[in-house]
């Protein structure tokens, strides 16, 4: 039967899951992510730009928050 439906998944459930079924903790990944590096690119250009962190990513930086993670 082809009526397979799909629920939406927030983004927001996703994190518990990787959270609490994976394991994973998200406060070590925040922690990971707002290193030394990012900090020093950060108050050295502001706000609305594209940091690389260990030449790993790129953290996206917008109103004074990281909004996305890039690949080199």
């Amino acid at each position: 039967m082809s009526d397979h439906k799909i629920i939406p998944v927030t983004d927001h459930a996703i994190v518990r899951y990787f959270e609490r079924i994976e394991g994973r903790d998200i406060g070590k990944i925040k922690k990971e992510i707002n290193n030394p590096e990012l900090l020093e690119w950060y108050d050295k250009l502001g706000d609305g730009g594209k940091y690389p962190v260990n030449n790993e990513y790129r953290a996206v930086i917008s109103g004074g928050k990281v909004v996305t993670i890039l690949p080199v």
